[in-house]
């Protein structure tokens, strides 16, 4: 049935149920009230309409955690390139070693790691600013889970500059980007609950 023929049955119906006496009464939805000869629009469908539109906010807390864990991302990359432990070469000399160049055979296995953590962490950010819903839900479980994850790794990394030699500027700059990525999450998923209901 069309729009306006649907509207047309309802008022006649309302009509019919409307005495002469019943001016001004509205009817179950509203949207219409008797003027004593025939039903007139309230204006209330217009407001409905025009508020409804907006549609909830998206929570401060998932827009600062979704920004934080790109920016994270960054960190985490530069950490890769620089030392994160400077180590005796065994002719009392010093080498280091980075995530991107581990400088010995073998060291190329622990660069997939690190890369997939920030491809994986900037998509889930983007997730956590544009979509709502369970979707963003895990996404803002993935981001607390990658920035525990790496905390633990950059930790190990650290703790083997230590006790090989001592530490460089990346194990610094790789523990402050997971750290960085897991407050990320943790506010993503605060926005979970602070979120205004649609």
């Amino acid at each position: 049935m069309p729009l306006y023929q649907g509207a047309k049955t309802a008022r006649w119906i309302i009509s019919e149920m409307s005495g002469p006496g019943e001016v001004g009464r509205l009817s179950p939805d509203g949207l219409w009230k008797w003027d004593g000869d025939r039903w007139v629009p309230t204006g209330a469908a217009q407001v409905t309409t025009s508020t409804g539109a907006s549609g909830p906010r998206r929570p401060w807390a998932s827009l600062i955690g979704g920004t934080v864990s790109i920016a994270s991302t960054a960190v985490l990359l530069a950490a890769c390139f620089f030392p994160y432990g400077y180590f005796s070469d065994g002719n009392g000399g010093t080498s280091s070693s980075s995530i991107f160049n581990g400088g010995y055979p073998g060291a190329g296995w622990q660069i997939p790691e690190p890369l997939f953590v920030v491809v994986a962490a900037l998509a889930m950010a983007i997730v956590v600013m544009a979509v709502r819903g369970t979707v963003r839900a895990v996404a803002s479980g993935a981001l607390v889970a990658l920035g525990l994850q790496t905390l633990m790794m950059w930790i190990t990394y650290t703790g083997t500059a230590i006790s090989g030699g001592r530490i460089g500027p990346g194990s610094w700059i790789g523990l402050t980007g997971s750290m960085v990525l897991l407050v990320g999450g943790i506010l993503a998923l605060i926005g979970l609950f602070i979120e205004r209901p649609e």
